[in-house]
């Protein structure tokens, strides 16, 4: 675990250091745990530059599934559709940590947050497919469709499935 004053100088080194100090900073970062991941998801909401965002969230990404939490909450709350990009492709990256969390985000009512959500789940694979079946199963309308073609988009949906779906709503 790291010091909060060692998480906060990792986040300066993303934000103001030179290219191979950003790529240390992410490394280190990642053995940080959950407090990083909070700062880092409070970095990421207030970065306003692609380059820090795309630090932040790889560093969220290499923490793992201490991060899932603070991510999701950025996901919901923030008003940039940047940065909710950035916590997506994150989650994505994270893995099989992240599906019930994209899951969730999937079934919600906000179409950016959707999106990525999905995204992120084509970005996990397999691992992801049955937990979509089982939303759909459980599920109608947009959030149906939703994940009929995040399957289809992973090539798990076979074409008349999701014909079905969008012809049905």
């Amino acid at each position: 675990m790291c010091t909060e004053e060692e998480i906060r100088c990792y986040i300066d080194r993303i934000k103001n250091g030179n290219l191979q100090e950003r790529r240390g900073a992410v490394e280190s970062l990642g053995g940080c745990g959950e407090p990083a991941a909070v700062l880092l998801c409070e970095f990421l909401d207030a970065a306003g530059d692609n380059d820090s965002m795309w630090y932040a969230a790889s560093a969220l990404a290499k923490i793992g599934g201490a991060a899932v939490g603070p991510l999701v909450e950025i996901l919901r709350d923030s008003p940039s559709a940047d940065v909710k990009k950035y916590a997506a492709a994150a989650l994505g990256t994270i893995g099989e940590p992240s599906i019930d969390a994209l899951i969730e985000l999937l079934s919600g009512d906000d179409k950016v947050v959707r999106g990525y959500a999905s995204n992120a789940l084509i970005r996990v694979g397999e691992p992801a497919v049955q937990p979509i079946k089982d939303l759909i199963d459980n599920s109608e309308g947009i959030v149906e469709r939703c994940a009929v073609l995040t399957l289809h988009k992973m090539g798990s949906a076979e074409p008349d499935a999701v014909e079905k779906v969008l012809r049905k709503n």
